[in-house]
């Protein structure tokens, strides 16, 4: 649901209602509160009781870091494409005065009849954003039901304490 979430946010525009946009920020959050908590049932499944604080532990960690990293690489992708696109939309402003004031405050130093172009550019290189990570959950969901429909890829779980999770 989370990669479907991510997919209908390409298709929202400067123009789209308000409920559109309200409706997949829903889906959005829907999808990633359940994802957000499906970890915690598989290491109560796969650690003994003990090790629960040391794996939700590390779970946090990695969840924290995950979007930390994530973050960083959209916020590249971002701003790879937005100057292109502000070239592609309005080609007669100035992209680094555009930039150095960002979305909120652009308004200041565009001529009116630029702002639609401006505001184009950015829909074009958060769209880019928001393909990449729609298509990051797809790969995410294609690994995970391989490794749990081809038996060979199932790894062994590794418990952080006591070693392998057969061996205990």
């Amino acid at each position: 649901m989370t990669s479907l979430a991510s997919g209908l946010f390409t298709i929202l525009n400067p123009h789209s209602g308000p409920g559109l946009w309200i409706t997949f920020q829903l889906i959005a959050g829907f999808s990633r509160g359940l994802t957000a908590q499906q970890p915690l049932t598989a290491i109560q499944a796969v650690l003994p009781k003990t090790e629960y604080p040391v794996g939700n532990s590390f779970l946090m960690f990695a969840q924290i870091l995950g979007g930390a990293i994530f973050l960083s690489i959209g916020q590249l992708i971002f701003n790879s494409h937005i100057g292109p696109a502000l070239m592609e939309f309005a080609p007669e402003v100035d992209v680094e005065a555009v930039l150095s004031v960002g979305a909120t405050d652009f308004r200041g130093v565009v001529a009116p009849e630029s702002v639609a172009g401006v505001v184009m550019a950015y829909n074009k290189a958060i769209t880019v954003v928001f393909v990449s990570h729609s298509s990051f959950d797809t790969n995410v969901i294609v690994l995970t039901c391989n490794s749990i429909l081809v038996p060979e890829l199932q790894p062994q779980a590794f418990c952080l304490l006591g070693g392998w999770a057969s061996e205990t």
